[in-house]
């Protein structure tokens, strides 16, 4: 009798810490603020007296609100406190301990690359190490299908599972934030010297060390018709090279934009169905997206003019040439005469037809739809 007793008592007992247990679980509304959407396990994003965590749609705390920042990538969670950083999954089990500098949770391989002081340490999806690295790990994308790493001032490439593919040789590794050209190639841009070249997987150079500049054509654009393709500065123009190193676009174009970083370049403004609008030698002209001449480089470039594509169809496309419009075919060819002078004459016809403002001087007008249809 007295057992069953006791085992009664330690029933209860066990109800009433599993009762409060959920208590404490349960968030409290007037101290949570919601952030985001349902995530993929989902939990929603929580924010309580500036600290972030995560809770399901029971409104239970799943990962404790404890954290100064803490984001899903794909399978598990990042978090931040303290500058710190690190991996917990979804059941808020630690993978790895918020102790590291720098972590890049790898999705091709599924493996972590945490950085501590001058070393970069590589685990498995389960957290176990797999091998330690004397070297720096750089800030990049969760989604490149390459790693690189600093030791000294020397770069090196290598794959998602630490396995090193090139020496220490490269002045600098860079990447641009382009989804989709991360996921047709894992090709890079090495520099040496202050020259860059574009690097395959191998991270082997595919071009020369020529070019003072870089970037994928199709950079900060989702335009998948330009993947592979490179925007390049050789001795301050700019041209196209692919990623076989072969040159596409002649470098006879003016740099005259600049990046984020500072750095020149021509934007090789793309032009839905026609091409690419360039500036050379301080005028404006279109290219085919074979880098064909279309429309000569004769429009001058000014502080408050310019010349721009204002329409398409399908045979051909209206341009806005300085005070002048004109229609072209998809060859090149002008088909309609400028309709900003032809509104001119009209004007003049109304003047001296109208108020007998004639003026013999102004007929020279005349002259240009007459040139056009001619030349047409």
């Amino acid at each position: 009798m007295k057992k069953i007793g006791m085992c009664f008592l330690s029933l209860l007992l066990l109800c009433g810490c599993q009762q409060h247990s959920t208590k404490q679980k349960q968030v409290k509304q007037k101290d949570t603020i919601v952030l985001g959407y349902v995530n993929s396990d989902g939990y929603m994003k929580v924010k309580q007296k500036g600290k972030y965590g995560f809770m399901n749609k029971q409104k239970q705390v799943m990962i404790p609100c404890e954290y100064d920042l803490i984001t899903q990538e794909k399978d598990v969670y990042i978090a931040q406190k303290d500058g710190k950083y690190g991996v917990i999954d979804k059941q808020n089990q630690i993978l790895l301990p918020v102790e590291y500098e720098r972590i890049l949770y790898a999705y091709d391989s599924g493996y972590f690359f945490a950085r501590k002081q001058e070393k970069t340490m590589v685990f498995d999806k389960d957290g176990q190490k797999h091998k330690t690295i004397d070297a720096r790990l750089v800030k990049q994308s969760f989604h490149d299908p390459i790693v690189w790493m600093e030791q000294g001032n020397k770069s090196a490439i290598f794959d998602t599972k630490g396995n090193q593919k090139t020496k220490f040789l490269y002045d600098k590794i860079k990447r641009f934030p382009d989804i989709q050209t991360y996921a047709k190639h894992a090709y890079t841009i090495g520099y040496k010297n202050g020259l860059a070249a574009i690097l395959n997987e191998e991270g082997k150079p595919c071009s020369a060390f020529v070019y003072e500049q870089l970037r994928p054509l199709n950079y900060g654009s989702f335009n998948d018709k330009f993947s592979g393709y490179y925007q390049a500065v050789r001795d301050g123009k700019s041209g196209i090279i692919n990623t076989r190193g072969d040159v596409v676009v002649q470098f006879l174009y003016d740099a005259c934009d600049k990046d984020a970083d500072g750095n020149l370049f021509h934007a090789f403004d793309y032009i839905e169905g026609v091409g690419f609008q360039v500036v050379k030698d301080g005028h404006y002209g279109i290219l085919t997206l074979q880098g064909k001449t279309l429309i000569p480089c004769v429009a001058r470039v000014q502080k408050d003019a310019s010349m721009k594509v204002i329409g398409t169809d399908e045979k051909g496309f209206w341009v806005d040439k300085e005070d002048t419009t004109a229609y072209f075919t998809k060859e090149g060819k002008a088909k309609y005469v400028t309709i900003s002078i032809v509104v001119s004459i009209i004007g003049y016809l109304i003047l001296g037809f109208c108020l007998d403002a004639w003026h013999p001087g102004w007929l020279i007008f005349f002259i240009v739809p007459i040139v056009g249809v001619l030349v047409e």
